[in-house]
C-alpha cells in the first residue's frame, strides 16, 4: 500500500468520527437551550405552564428560534454528511470551523437573554447563525472539487444543487440583521422569512432539475 492508498483509507476511517463529533455537540446545544427555559422556581407567582412559558415572551422567542435553527443545521449537516464517504484535514477544519460557530451563536444568543435583547447581541445572532450556514456551503463546495470524499454513485447533476439548498438558513439570517437595530419584535418577525426564502430556493431548484431532465430526454 502506497502513501496515497494509505491516506486515503486512514481519510475514510476518520469520517464516522466526525459525524459522531459534531452529532454530540447539536445534541449539547439543543439540551443548553432546553436548560435555558424558564424555571418554576425563579416565578413563584404563576399558576400555571402557560404563565410560566408566556412570562417573558421575546425571551420564549429566542428560544424558539435558536431551537428551530439548530434542528435544521443539524437535519443539513446529516443531509450532506450522508453523501460523503470519505473526509481530509480541510474538509474536517472547516466542520469545526461550523461548530465553533454554532458555539458563538449560542455565547450570544445567551448574552441576548442577560442583558435583554441588547441590539449587538441580537446582530451577532443573526451574523453567527448566517456564518454557520455559508460555513456550511465552503464545506460542500471543498467535498465537490475533491474527487474522494463524495459517494461516487450520488449523480453528478445532483451535486451542485446541494449547495444552493443551504442558502435559505444564511439568506434569512442576512435578512434579519438590520432588523437587530430597530427592535427585538422587527428582529424576530424578520426571522419569518425563512420559509418564503425556502420555498423560493425550492422552486428554482425544481426548475433547473426540469430543465435538465428536458435536455437530457
Amino acid at each position: 500500500m502506497n502513501q496515497e492508498e494509505y491516506l486515503k483509507k486512514r481519510h475514510a476511517r476518520q469520517l464516522p468520527r466526525l459525524k459522531v463529533f459534531m452529532d454530540v455537540v447539536f445534541a449539547i446545544l439543543l439540551w443548553q437551550i432546553f436548560m435555558m427555559l424558564p424555571d418554576v422556581k425563579n416565578y413563584p407567582e404563576v399558576k400555571t405552564v402557560w404563565e410560566l412559558l408566556t412570562v417573558n415572551l421575546d425571551d420564549l422567542a429566542t428560544f424558539v428560534i435558536g431551537l428551530i435553527f439548530i434542528v435544521i443545521y443539524w437535519g443539513q449537516n446529516n443531509r450532506l454528511f450522508s453523501h460523503l464517504v470519505s473526509t481530509d484535514n480541510k474538509h474536517t477544519a472547516i466542520s469545526v470551523v461550523q461548530l465553533f460557530l454554532l458555539l458563538t451563536y449560542f455565547h450570544f444568543m445567551s448574552m441576548g437573554l442577560r442583558f435583554n435583547n441588547d441590539p449587538s447581541a441580537l446582530l451577532m445572532q443573526s451574523v453567527s447563525l448566517a456564518l454557520v450556514g455559508f460555513t456550511s456551503m465552503w464545506g460542500w463546495h471543498y467535498a465537490s472539487i475533491k474527487k474522494d470524499l463524495i459517494d461516487s454513485d450520488m449523480p453528478k447533476n445532483n451535486i451542485p444543487y446541494m449547495k444552493v439548498t443551504i442558502l435559505p438558513e444564511p439568506i434569512a439570517a442576512c435578512i434579519s440583521i438590520p432588523f437587530a437595530f430597530v427592535g427585538t419584535i422587527a428582529w424576530e418577525i424578520s426571522w419569518l422569512s425563512y420559509p418564503i426564502v425556502a420555498y423560493l430556493i425550492k422552486k428554482y431548484i425544481d426548475r433547473q432539475i426540469a430543465k435538465v431532465m428536458d435536455s437530457h430526454p
